[in-house]
């Protein structure tokens, strides 16, 4: 279960590593190193809008509280107790080299999900398509472990954006919605990130809420496309009936050309952004080659936060 893997366990790693005082150095790099690489696993990997992004701060926090406070607890510690028999020493030793290997491996892992940037001349940069309020990237970056689009050719640096509430979450209920229109982002206005001709519009497509797994994978969504220089901007996930612009217009960034729906291969509401250069339209759809977005100058990933178009906690 999410809640328990992801905030529960590393709650109680952090919070036994805060209180407990242990007897020599050893135990306490074991038990730092385990809730280290447990918990910045979590921090970076889960989608903290399913369960509350209020959350993935406030353990961010002590993480850094209990690391700090614990180990200046345990200054002037042995390295390890004299009284520890021999076998048990041996296998103790192993557990920590495990433990320091793992941490070692997520903390390699923080730059390139954190500081991961393409060249500018490889991206494009467009304006956050979306305003009034706090969005949340729950598709983003250069790894699928980030971003599940990642695995598919034409949508490598795509993302998915939803809106969160006054509890950093994106749905209205606790329980599972039953209705799109629990889902914070639904109807929000889209605006164009680009100036740009409109090239491609799909309408006509149900919102409902269904079981992806379920659907035919050709599923059409609703969308626009927009080019813009050598690069098309596609925008989908629509609502049904919401499109403003037709094929052929001129488009300026930040026009109002659409709202946010499920329609399509979508298991809830979300706006998805990708952009592709050499646009070709095949029986498998719209296809090219796929360029980074850059929104603020910044390549998004899974869990930053933005407010007015800017990025406000990463």
């Amino acid at each position: 279960m999410l809640v328990f893997k992801a905030f529960a366990a590393p709650l109680v790693l952090n919070l036994l590593l805060l209180v407990l005082r242990l007897k020599s150095w050893k135990n306490w790099l074991l038990l730092s190193s385990v809730t280290f690489a447990w918990t910045m696993s979590m921090l970076m990997f889960v989608d903290w809008a399913q369960l509350s992004q209020y959350l993935r701060v406030g353990l961010a926090l002590l993480l850094l509280i209990a690391i700090g406070c614990s180990a200046w607890k345990h200054r002037g510690m042995p390295w390890s107790r004299k009284d520890t028999v021999k076998y048990a020493s041996i296998g103790q030793s192993l557990l920590l080299i495990i433990g320091l290997l793992n941490a070692l491996v997520v903390l390699l892992r923080i730059p390139g999900v954190y500081w991961h940037q393409p060249p500018a001349e490889a991206a494009v940069e467009i304006e956050f398509p979306l305003r009034g309020g706090v969005y949340s990237i729950s598709h983003g970056g250069a790894s699928t472990t980030l971003n599940y689009h990642y695995a598919y050719p034409n949508q490598t640096y795509a993302i998915d954006i939803v809106k969160l509430n006054a509890w950093g979450m994106r749905k209205k209920t606790i329980s599972t919605p039953s209705k799109p229109e629990e889902y914070e982002i639904y109807g929000e206005p889209v605006y164009s990130p680009v100036d740009g001709t409109v090239i491609k519009t799909i309408d006509g497509k149900s919102d409902e809420l269904k079981d992806v797994l379920s659907l035919d994978q050709d599923e059409i969504a609703n969308m626009v496309v927009i080019a813009h220089e050598d690069v098309y901007i596609m925008l989908l996930h629509l609502r049904e009936g919401s499109i403003r612009v037709k094929e052929g217009d001129t488009v300026k960034k930040g026009q109002w050309i659409a709202n946010v729906g499920n329609s399509g291969i979508s298991s809830e509401p979300h706006l998805h952004v990708h952009a592709l250069k050499g646009l070709e339209e095949s029986n498998e759809g719209l296809t090219g080659s796929p360029i980074p977005l850059l929104v603020d100058g910044v390549f998004l990933k899974r869990n930053d936060l933005i407010l007015d178009g800017k990025i406000i906690f990463r």
